[in-house]
């Protein structure tokens, strides 16, 4: 869901948009991948790692890493 993806990381900003991450990666990709294919989203690394003939099943989410901290002077 959309809320689910807020939560990682993913932001929609369109409310026309695609509802769930499976229709984000297809809306990204424009068609389902064969294989593993990795991508980057609104600043999220994304890993398909299974699909089928019908829709993305498993995606491996990696949080986008935290800014450095300035060293204090």
């Amino acid at each position: 869901s959309s809320a689910s993806m807020r939560r990682r990381g993913i932001i929609t900003s369109s409310t026309d948009g695609p509802k769930t991450l499976n229709g984000l990666i297809l809306e990204t990709l424009e068609d389902i991948p064969d294989g593993d294919v990795a991508m980057r989203i609104g600043g999220v690394y994304l890993e398909v790692m299974r699909s089928d003939d019908q829709a993305v099943r498993t995606v491996k989410i990696f949080r986008p890493a935290a800014p450095a901290k300035r060293a204090l002077r």
